[in-house]
């Protein structure tokens, strides 16, 4: 599986797994939570969700390197401050928590394996094989960050 790595950008993978969680929505039993719980617990987790991307990619843009997820290897600054100071992906962080307000507005448990899925997916076919990347880009100072900074929070 190693031919996975690095091959799928991950909004991609997101917007993958929102159409399977539709699809299980669509084939599994709902929970009862009224609309406005639902509704409220959604804009909280979209309104955390865009802010940390907003952020990110304000960090990206001071540094001006590069955002794009398929290509580490061109990054040309380690970015360690901001929203990069508590969690080394929080971008992917981002997506996920979106994934997961996805599956509250369908009120499905069911649904939550797509984000369990994109977790997993997105930790050993995209963030392992940045790490290698960074590694090599950036030495002991990445080395340094890996141990100070958790890879999602």
């Amino acid at each position: 599986m190693k031919g996975l790595e690095l091959r799928i950008p991950p909004a991609a993978v997101a917007i993958l797994l929102v159409m399977a969680m539709w699809g299980i929505n669509q084939v599994t039993p709902s929970i009862a939570i009224s609309w406005p719980i639902r509704i409220a617990v959604v804009v909280l987790m979209l309104v955390v969700s865009i802010s940390i991307l907003l952020l990110s990619i304000r960090e990206f843009s001071k540094a001006k390197t590069t955002l794009t997820p398929l290509e580490p290897e061109r990054a040309s600054a380690l970015l360690q401050s901001g929203v990069f100071a508590f969690t080394r992906n929080p971008i992917y962080l981002a997506q996920l928590i979106c994934l997961i307000a996805f599956a509250v507005i369908l009120a499905n448990a069911f649904a939550l394996l797509g984000a369990v899925l994109f977790y997993f997916y997105l930790t050993e076919f995209q963030i392992k094989p940045e790490e290698r990347a960074l590694k090599e880009c950036f030495g002991e100072e990445y080395l340094a960050y890996l141990n100070r900074v958790r890879r999602w929070l």
